[in-house]
């Protein structure tokens, strides 16, 4: 998995980095199989315009094998940013992969119901 991360508006230290590769990296347990995957991870601070306080970002984007999915959060605090982030990453891959296996049995289904079908003329 190749990951590149950057920031805006902060200093990306050693330990930002290593925590938001470290978020990204969990997420490989949902693509096992894939030849290529690459994330890009930016963090930053929000501008205060129209925000009171500190506001920071977390932007994701994660390609893999033609498909890509992406998430961008904004919380208090720079590493809940990054927590919501995989969080919301999680959630989009588990769907898309539900979607796929049923779109898969649905067609499996209605290929068995054509054999059957043909079949039973005879």
């Amino acid at each position: 998995m190749h990951i590149n991360t950057s920031a805006k508006g902060i200093e990306l230290t050693g330990a930002i980095r290593e925590y938001g590769e470290r978020k990204i990296l969990a997420l490989h347990r949902f693509f096992k199989n894939a030849s290529e995957v690459h994330a890009t991870l930016v963090v930053g601070k929000e501008t205060a315009h129209h925000k009171e306080g500190e506001v920071f970002m977390a932007d994701a984007t994660l390609s893999v094998d033609g498909r890509e999915y992406h998430s961008d959060e904004v919380a208090s605090d720079l590493y809940a940013a990054m927590d919501k982030v995989q969080s919301e990453l999680e959630r989009i891959i588990t769907t898309s992969k539900a979607k796929q296996e049923s779109r898969f049995r649905r067609g499996g289904r209605r290929i068995k119901e054509a054999i059957h079908n043909l079949y039973s003329r005879y």
